[in-house]
Formats: C-alpha cells, sequence, structure tokens
C-alpha cells in the first residue's frame, strides 16, 4: 500500500491488480517477472521493476504533473 500512497502523492494514475502468490500466479504474470516476485511495476514503456523501494524511486521521479520550474 505504501506503493499506492507513493503514486498518489505524484498524481500517478496506477493500476493496482492484487494477486497472492499462495493461490498461484497467472502465466501472464510469470513471463512479466520470471522471478515471481511481489509487487511487479511494469512501466507505460514495458519496463518492469520487482523491488518496492526501486518502484517508489521510479513513481517519485516520474510524476505525472511535474512542479513547473520558477
Amino acid at each position: 500500500m505504501v506503493l499506492l500512497a507513493v503514486a498518489k502523492e505524484n498524481n500517478l494514475d496506477i493500476e493496482f491488480v492484487e494477486t497472492n502468490p499462495a493461490n498461484g500466479l497467472s502465466a501472464e504474470y510469470q513471463k512479466l517477472n520470471p522471478l515471481k516476485r511481489v509487487p511487479t511495476f511494469e512501466a507505460p514503456n514495458g519496463w518492469v521493476l520487482s523491488e518496492v523501494i526501486a518502484i517508489a524511486i521510479y513513481c517519485k521521479s516520474h510524476p505525472a504533473n511535474p512542479p513547473s520550474e520558477h
């Protein structure tokens, strides 16, 4: 949920897909993340991250509405 807070703070519209590894992961998810790690983030350009801190840094450094420079 921390990632959702970081995304919201940066005005990012992200899709949150809940998954439970104990119930198995879809073939699509395993293709996206062969290490089968949770969470997984796929950027609009197809870049995939699977570490919470890396995802948070990405969200923080790619705000939807960057502050204007004055």
